[in-house]
């Protein structure tokens, strides 16, 4: 069995390789178990090439919530925000099950952003922000 905060690291590496040069904002969650609130962590990853920043004291945290995402049978997600210009910006996200990143597609991602939670019902798009398909994520 993997290390889970070792595999969580890779699951943050292969998040980051897959954004691309930029600024982002990276979302994770985890689930706290059954009927609980999710842990939740938001931080910027700007990337330039081969250099990588994230905010301060993000990395401990991001490997925290995705390590419980990856290990809890309720599992978690993930959405990378990609500011592709001051008025857009670009959403993926992937679903965390059984220790795996599943990507989801634009239309998944549209109807998980364009839907209220309590009622069922559709909520316009964010002006500005494209769905995108997520990546598959090598592992």
């Amino acid at each position: 069995m993997l290390d889970p905060a070792r595999h969580a690291k890779d699951l943050l590496d292969a998040l980051i390789a897959v954004a691309g040069d930029g600024l982002h904002v990276l979302t994770l969650s985890s689930a706290t178990g059954p009927g609980g609130p999710p842990l939740i962590i938001r931080f910027l990853v700007i990337k330039r090439g081969a250099i990588t920043t994230l905010e301060k004291d993000a990395l401990s945290g991001a490997v925290a919530v995705l390590a419980g995402a990856v290990y809890s049978p309720e599992g978690g997600s993930v959405v990378l925000r990609t500011v592709t210009s001051p008025v857009t910006d670009t959403v993926r996200t992937w679903r965390i099950d059984a220790g795996k990143a599943l990507p989801l597609t634009a239309d998944e991602t549209r109807a998980a952003y364009c839907t209220d939670a309590a009622t069922g019902e559709p909520l316009p798009s964010q002006p500005g922000v494209t769905y995108a398909d997520a990546p598959h994520l090598d592992l």
